[in-house]
């Protein structure tokens, strides 16, 4: 029980923490709008570990959390940044 205790406050610090944010749950069609990539190419990232994972919501009801999916694509843009556009590294002068 102690560690339970322990997992429900480490919960409620997390959701304190994002006050002020507009988290929502999306489903796949908004997800896959957001990230730009096709069905299959998202479910091979979820596969690979490079794209968050879903959360069921229902038996066969799937959606995904907003702050993670925004997540995801400032993590791809930065990726992107240090790459440079043709995926080499960018020289700094």
């Amino acid at each position: 029980m102690k560690g339970e205790a322990a997992g429900i406050g480490d919960l409620e610090r997390r959701i304190a923490g994002l006050e002020g944010s507009h988290r929502r749950l999306l489903r796949l069609p908004e997800v896959l709008h957001a990230v730009g990539v096709s069905r299959s190419e998202w479910y091979r990232l979820i596969k690979v570990g490079r794209a968050p994972r879903s959360i069921p919501l229902g038996v066969r009801i799937k959606a995904w959390d907003s702050l993670e999916i925004e997540r995801f694509v400032v993590e791809r843009v930065a990726a992107r940044d240090k790459t440079g556009s043709a995926g080499v590294p960018c020289r700094t002068a």
